[in-house]
């Protein structure tokens, strides 16, 4: 994920965007708006709620007074979905890292959590060996079955 200061920048960025506030309260009133030279909030339809729970939009005010404008979300793409991926892969990408050199404590892992890991990793890479013995047990025996055949067959 990334950090506060690295969402900013990435805003900074947008050409749609005039000016990054820090810190921004999440309920937005009419003295932040006039202090910060505002004339429009810009964000999807879909009301937010200051926390779960809450009754109340937290962009209800700008709404109210004309100051809102609706965004259009891109189908398929969703924060939630994003994280859904991140975490579905956690584990790939904390091995990948391991391997790489990387530590666990620059990784933020937990010592079990490493070594689980990596067992899980060695019983991955046993059963793929053990599947290819048995493939090439599979093969070796087709052959000799061919071979055998072809020697009792003149009988």
């Amino acid at each position: 994920m990334t950090t506060e200061e690295e969402r900013y920048e990435s805003l900074r960025h947008c050409k749609w965007v005039d000016q990054v506030i820090p810190d921004a309260p999440w309920v937005i009133n009419q003295e932040f708006l006039g202090k910060h030279c505002i004339g429009y909030i810009a964000h999807d339809a879909l009301p937010s709620m200051q926390t779960l729970g809450a009754a109340n939009d937290v962009y209800e005010f700008v709404k109210s007074i004309g100051r809102f404008k609706e965004t259009k979300r891109t189908d398929g793409i969703s924060t939630s979905d994003i994280i859904k991926r991140i975490l579905k892969d956690y584990n790939q990408y904390i091995m990948r890292n391991l391997t790489r050199g990387y530590s666990r404590k620059d990784l933020g892992v937990s010592y079990v959590k490493e070594k689980q890991l990596r067992v899980n990793m060695g019983i991955t890479k046993l059963k793929e060996k053990v599947k290819e013995h048995q493939e090439k047990f599979h093969s070796a025996a087709k052959i000799a079955g061919k071979q055998s055949c072809g020697v009792y067959g003149e009988y």
